[in-house]
């Protein structure tokens, strides 16, 4: 049984829509990340899979977040700092 958890829900979907919008494929992009495909897919649906810290770290990177876009305002949608 899925644990619902508002804020796992809400970060599956940021990575799912940045996936998307750099055009990558679940299977491709969880290789990348180092991470099972059917997990990525259960942490990307929200809270059927609670992603740890450390593939949160792997899976970052891979998503191209910038210097200019730090991991809390990526997960909390903020818009990246101008220079």
């Amino acid at each position: 049984m899925a644990v619902t958890n508002a804020g796992l829900l809400k970060l599956g979907l940021r990575i799912r829509a940045s996936r998307k919008i750099l055009g990558r494929s679940q299977k491709e992009f969880s290789s990348q990340c180092g991470l099972d495909r059917t997990y990525f897919a259960g942490v990307e649906r929200g809270g059927e899979h609670n992603l740890t810290f450390s593939s949160l770290c792997q899976s970052v990177p891979v998503l191209t977040v910038t210097s200019q876009l730090s991991l809390k305002e990526f997960l909390i949608g903020q818009a990246p700092r101008s220079s």
